[in-house]
């Protein structure tokens, strides 16, 4: 019973610093404009594997780069501005929750769009939080309009 207490309660950190490894790998391979494969290695040489759920990466990352016209489809249409003004951070942080939106059903709806806020105000700008937020709100109810 203990041991699987402790599970729950690491799992989400797990998860939350997994999140912040595969933006910080969107981040900067937007930034780098070199081959995904080349800034993935970099990137996992560096990598404190410890610490994350390697699975859930690999599902993340991989999945948000093979998806990520389609991310960007779906992210532009409700976008008010032009897509390509949106910051780097901004543009992973979405891209990854509406990765997991789609396709990360045992993730329920809040605790994407949650994560996604914190980890804009971790990394994004001053606003970037509330952005996020109002974006990530019309998405989520068009994808799960039942909101699990």
């Amino acid at each position: 019973m203990l041991k699987r207490n402790i599970v729950k309660k690491i799992k989400p950190v797990f998860r939350r610093y997994t999140r912040i490894c595969v933006i910080q790998l969107l981040y900067a391979w937007q930034i780098s404009h070199n081959k995904i494969t080349k800034v993935d290695i970099e990137f996992l040489m560096l990598l404190n594997k410890r610490k994350i759920d390697i699975m859930y990466f690999n599902e993340l990352y991989c999945g948000a780069i093979i998806c990520l016209e389609k991310l960007d489809q779906i992210i532009s249409s409700y976008v008010h501005r032009s897509y390509k003004s949106i910051g780097y951070v901004e543009r992973s942080i979405l891209c990854l929750a509406v990765f997991e939106l789609l396709y990360q059903k045992n993730v329920p709806y809040r605790v994407i769009i949650n994560e996604a806020i914190e980890l804009s105000k971790m990394f994004g700008s001053q606003r970037s939080y509330k952005f996020t937020n109002k974006v990530l709100d019309k998405i989520g109810e068009k994808i799960r309009p039942n909101k699990q």
